[in-house]
């Protein structure tokens, strides 16, 4: 009983670790809005344009896949675990601001 009980904390534990975790990349990104507002844009036209036409990592995308694999096999260490989230959360940070600069570039059009 006593076994079941220390699993169940080190799940509940866990489950708040994500939880935390997740709240704080939302707010990184709720915060990356504000800062690419369209209306008030950061970014070149220059810029905006080299970030709209960089092309995607292969070997990034590869580990990624590898990663993922992995995490569907369940046999992701703890290290991978990080590397394969910092490898999401970067990637996500980049479709954001491929998206502004996107954005940014159809303003000018439109103006």
């Amino acid at each position: 009983m006593q076994d079941s009980r220390k699993a169940d904390t080190h799940d509940q534990l866990a489950s708040k670790a994500v939880s935390w975790h997740d709240r704080l990349i939302m707010n990184a990104f709720a915060e990356l809005e504000q800062v690419l507002n369209p209306s008030e844009p950061i970014f070149t036209v220059e810029g905006a344009r080299r970030l709209v036409n960089m092309p995607a990592n292969p070997e990034r995308i590869s580990r990624m896949e590898e990663l993922g694999g992995k995490v569907g096999e369940g046999t992701l260490n703890s290290a991978e675990r990080s590397e394969y989230e910092a490898l999401i959360h970067s990637s996500k940070l980049m479709s954001v601001l491929r998206l502004k600069a996107g954005a940014f570039l159809q303003n000018l059009q439109v103006a």
